[in-house]
């Protein structure tokens, strides 16, 4: 009879563990997920007001330099990001399965 105890309790036991694992790696890679979203929204919105300073020509780039002594910190970084990436679009693209 403890043998038995003992084999559901393991078995239980085991079982917890599995639960566990599958909704931490689910977790995990949902925030992995959106803080990837979260840092592609952000480059956009500084691509969209400081793309003069990669080279394309922006009509708005006159109001937009308003924002720079709010945004400086962060171009730094932003131009790092964008220096890395290969494809803007094929990545974007890749998130969803298109080839």
């Amino acid at each position: 009879m403890a043998k038995i105890k003992d084999a559901i309790k393991n078995g239980l036991k085991f079982l917890a563990d599995v639960n566990r694992g599958f909704f931490e790696g689910a977790r995990e890679n949902s925030v992995r997920i959106v803080k990837k979203d979260a840092l592609d929204g952000n480059d956009y919105f500084i691509l969209l007001c400081f793309s003069d300073f990669l080279g394309i020509p922006s009509p708005a780039s006159y109001y937009t330099l308003e924002l720079l002594p709010y945004m400086a910190k962060e171009l730094e970084g932003w131009e790092l990001r964008m220096a890395d990436k290969k494809d803007i679009m094929g990545e974007q693209f890749e998130k969803y399965n298109f080839h």
